[in-house]
């Protein structure tokens, strides 16, 4: 029966729905895959940020974007407010050859 349910879950079709999502990584993911590529205007990243209530999840997101946007992975870690996302964040402004693409 829950897996019925599961499978009648319809995808996000917008960033703002990935809040629907259970699992934090999958929130992260869906986030991030609706933030490729990046916003033309920071306005609208801060918009996007600032929609997410928990700071741990926001700063996930930032690394998330800074590892799939190595050039920019300054300027976003530049953002982070947790320590767990200033960590993260050094790791992959340290190692920009860990970018990756748009998981599958």
């Amino acid at each position: 029966m829950i897996l019925w349910l599961l499978a009648c879950t319809p995808e996000p079709t917008s960033f703002d729905e990935c809040t629907a999502l259970s699992g934090l990584e999958e929130r992260t993911v869906c986030r991030a895959d609706f933030s490729i590529p990046l916003p033309k205007s920071n306005g609208e990243l801060e918009e996007r940020l600032a929609s997410i209530a928990d700071e741990t999840e926001r700063d996930l997101l930032l690394v998330e974007l800074a590892v799939r946007n190595p050039s920019a992975g300054t300027r976003l870690c530049a953002r982070a407010t947790t320590t767990l996302g200033q960590r993260q964040c050094e790791q992959v402004v340290g190692r920009p050859h860990l970018g990756h693409h748009k998981r599958e």
